[in-house]
């Protein structure tokens, strides 16, 4: 009885932060085009010095936000995707951190 308790928690938890992470953060990234992309991996390009890299890095984040999180909705490679998002979401919140302050950044470190 207990295995199917934690079966259906499980499925809840992955549909319900995978979905909210698509919806409100990955989907509107994923289909925003190579200006939002280019925004988006600025943060981390311009710390680690190599500024050709923002775009690449801005669709690597989109990417894992969007396609990422319908991956752990549906339990497909959940493990390396939920390390993905794990390290997107660890970018992110240190970003957020620098710029804003640790009060500006607590949607990121939830999610991380």
């Amino acid at each position: 009885m207990k295995n199917i308790k934690d079966t259906f928690l499980n499925l809840f938890l992955r549909l319900v932060t995978g979905g909210m992470m698509f919806y409100y953060h990955g989907f509107d990234k994923i289909t925003a085009g190579t200006d939002r992309w280019d925004r988006l991996g600025g943060r981390l390009s311009e710390l680690i010095g190599l500024d050709f890299l923002s775009t690449p890095l801005g669709f690597m984040a989109s990417f894992s936000e969007s396609i990422v999180a319908l991956f752990i909705m549906i339990g497909l490679f959940t493990r390396p995707s939920a390390f993905l998002l794990l390290f997107t979401m660890l970018i992110a919140s240190l970003s957020n951190i620098i710029t804003r302050g640790i009060d500006g950044s607590e949607l990121s470190l939830i999610y991380f």
